[in-house]
């Protein structure tokens, strides 16, 4: 596929930058016309297709950049930090995410031969699309310009494209389609966690969930997110209370909501993992160009 083709699709439909919701469920285009700052996210089960720039990923340690042509694989929930490095008014930084549907994914027949499987894959990945893979999400894109054809043929187009990523695209994405296999399971232990962050949620639990033992559980989560529970946990607990200062609530309301009961502990995590205090972040948040606070 000619990816400047798909880029002036993206261009056409934003023109500005942000990140920007479209007429098809699940489906977002990104634009960056200069380079950002490391921005801090949460990003679902989803693919991420560069038409034009470069962009970097930050998740656990692991670094992964991916360029025109190349996409980006995310197999589970996962707090990650990211920075487009390629992007000028010129040749603007242009990617489309399409968030996976993972009941669809699981209800192909074809899942099933990866039931078996008791070893979870790694979240977080680069791929080359195939030629049917990028063929189809340049469809889907062009759907954009004939939006009542696009009520009929939208769902169609992602249903292809659902059907190729587990055909191949890389080894979590063909697990996260069968039910019982080990990164299914542990992805939806990590989609619990992602929603009651909040709480304390014993290990153990956390386990039975997924149907594993503690030891099983422990080493599957590590490696499909490249964390522990508690540092997942954790991160989700940050980013949430880095959203809620952006938003101008106090970092101490902003703390406890999170999750957070000792406002010492936060101030120390929150630091390290943001390079300044909630108080000198909050100032800098207000002045942050508007591409950096990601999608």
């Amino acid at each position: 596929m000619d990816t400047r083709a798909l880029a002036e699709i993206i261009e056409s439909h934003t023109g500005t930058d942000g990140t920007f919701t479209t007429s098809m469920p699940r489906v977002y285009l990104l634009r960056s016309s200069q380079p950002t700052r490391w921005s801090h996210t949460l990003y679902e089960p989803s693919i991420c297709f560069v038409a034009q720039g470069t962009k970097i990923v930050e998740s656990a340690g692991h670094k992964l950049t991916y360029n025109p042509g190349s996409a980006l694989a995310v197999a589970s929930a996962l707090p990650v930090k990211g920075r487009v490095t390629d992007a000028s008014e010129e040749r603007p930084f242009l990617c489309v995410r399409i968030e996976l549907d993972v009941d669809l994914i699981q209800s192909f027949p074809q899942a099933r031969r990866y039931s078996s499987y008791k070893r979870a894959e790694n979240g977080l990945a680069t791929f080359q699309p195939s030629g049917g893979l990028e063929d189809a999400i340049f469809r889907l894109m062009r759907l954009f310009d004939t939006p009542a054809d696009m009520n009929v043929l939208g769902p169609l187009a992602e249903l292809e494209i659902l059907y190729l990523l587990i055909g191949g695209a890389t080894p979590a994405f063909q697990q996260l389609a069968a039910p019982d296999s080990a990164t299914a399971r542990t992805a939806r232990a990590a989609s619990f966690l992602r929603l009651h962050f909040r709480e304390e949620c014993p290990l153990h639990r956390l386990a039975d969930r997924a149907g594993m033992t503690v030891r099983s559980f422990l080493a599957s989560f590590l490696r499909l997110t490249g964390s522990k529970p508690e540092d997942y946990k954790r991160l989700l607990r940050l980013q949430e209370a880095r959203r809620l200062i952006s938003l101008g609530v106090p970092p101490q309301t902003a703390a406890k909501f999170s999750g957070y009961r000792d406002q010492c502990t936060f101030e120390t995590d929150y630091t390290a993992a943001f390079e300044a205090t909630p108080f000198v972040d909050a100032a800098r948040l207000r002045s942050t160009y508007a591409a950096d606070l990601e999608e």
